[in-house]
């Protein structure tokens, strides 16, 4: 009888094989994502009403491009840089001396702020494109660009950005990123308690639902319970799938920071959480994200880039006459039972083991869902 040996793929670096893959899916028999219960606390899961992610903008310059700026075409940028020119005590006559350099580019230019209050001198990562026809912002520096809010009522500059521009990780040469680049010169405060004493959770998207508003208002209530002996009434309510509102005792209330932070401390098993299923793909950044339970159907994928090696000699078999041949693809099943299905995060899990690109990894996701093979829609972000 012939035996045959499947080798590794030619991406691999891993000692698993791409048949130990398909093997595994094929029994159905994948491990559940979320097999281990952890211990999380509240502030994992929810933020405060006030608080969020906020973005500030700018249109800045980059300098020191290798004649892969903005074209002649583009008079917006001989008026700005006739402008800086000015400003800079060097006048020149008219934009038409600054049309010719292919040096510099009028570039977009934002920054993401946590969702906490900054102060002045809080430093962030920004994120640098092109506006008009540059080729490339390799090699250039943002010069001192400033940042305003997303509200195009807001007057206040709040910070500044500048500072040699690297590759943002996406492959596009129009689009980088400065590290730490964005520098904070007015604060940002999100207060967190109204004229009322009273404190918002809002739970996170991936968690929400009323079970865990639910559960996060009796938590609160029975932690606050043990502190007490003379019967106070509850403190937190659950208002809807997203908000738990908590007020504030009236003896906390000088300092609620503390009492917050209390709050946001309390733990619990992870387990007793209704995690809504989700796959959430950023090309760009090549990333893949999975919550929840998300299964897959009984499928067969085929990769084209996907390229597995088998090795069966003939008989007589020898070393120096084996019979090679090469596929282009490999399949990824399940059962026939819909109910065995395999998990798509221990999928992800086995892809990565083998060393598999990431954009391989989406194109796989993404037949799984041409062929309705996937419990839940993809995201894109």
């Amino acid at each position: 009888m012939t035996k045959g040996r499947r080798m590794r793929p030619k991406w691999a670096g891993s000692t698993a094989v791409i048949a130990a893959l398909c093997a595994w899916l094929a029994l159905g028999t994948a491990p559940a994502a979320s097999a281990q219960t952890s211990d999380i606390s509240i502030q994992d899961i929810t933020r405060l009403k006030g608080q969020g992610s906020d973005r500030l903008w700018g249109m800045g310059l980059v300098f020191g491009l290798p004649g892969s700026g903005d074209s002649s075409k583009v008079r917006p940028k001989a008026r700005q840089l006739a402008q800086l020119l000015e400003h800079a005590g060097n006048p020149i006559p008219g934009i038409e001396e600054a049309l010719d350099t292919k040096s510099v580019a009028i570039v977009m230019v934002t920054a993401r702020l946590p969702e906490e209050s900054v102060v002045a001198g809080d430093e962030f990562h920004l994120r640098v494109s092109t506006m008009y026809d540059a080729k490339s912002l390799d090699g250039g520096e943002l010069f001192l660009t400033p940042m305003r809010g997303s509200s195009p009522t807001d007057p206040w500059i709040y910070a500044f950005g500048a500072g040699p521009i690297s590759p943002d990780g996406s492959g596009v040469s129009t689009v980088g990123r400065v590290s730490n680049g964005c520098r904070v010169i007015r604060e940002i405060k999100k207060p967190v308690v109204d004229n009322f004493g009273v404190v918002t959770l809002q739970v996170r998207e991936n968690f929400a639902s009323a079970t865990t508003t639910t559960l996060l208002a009796n938590l609160i209530n029975q932690d606050r319970q043990g502190l007490r002996t003379d019967g106070a009434p509850p403190i937190a309510r659950a208002m809807d799938d997203r908000s738990v509102v908590v007020e504030i005792p009236d003896e906390e209330l000088v300092n609620p920071i503390r009492f917050i932070a209390d709050l946001q401390k309390i733990r619990f098993d992870a387990s007793l959480l209704s995690i809504r299923p989700r796959i959430v793909i950023n090309e760009r950044a090549g990333v893949i994200t999975i919550t929840g339970n998300v299964v897959i159907r009984p499928s067969v994928v085929a990769s084209g880039s996907l390229v597995v090696t088998t090795t069966e000699p003939e008989i007589p078999a020898t070393l120096d006459n084996p019979l090679i041949t090469q596929s282009n693809s490999t399949t990824v099943s399940t059962t026939a039972d819909e109910r065995a299905g395999a998990q798509a995060q221990a999928l992800l899990d086995a892809m990565r083991r083998l060393e598999v690109p990431v954009q391989q990894q989406i194109e796989i996701f993404k037949n799984l869902q041409e062929s309705s093979a996937l419990s839940v829609p993809l995201e894109y972000m």
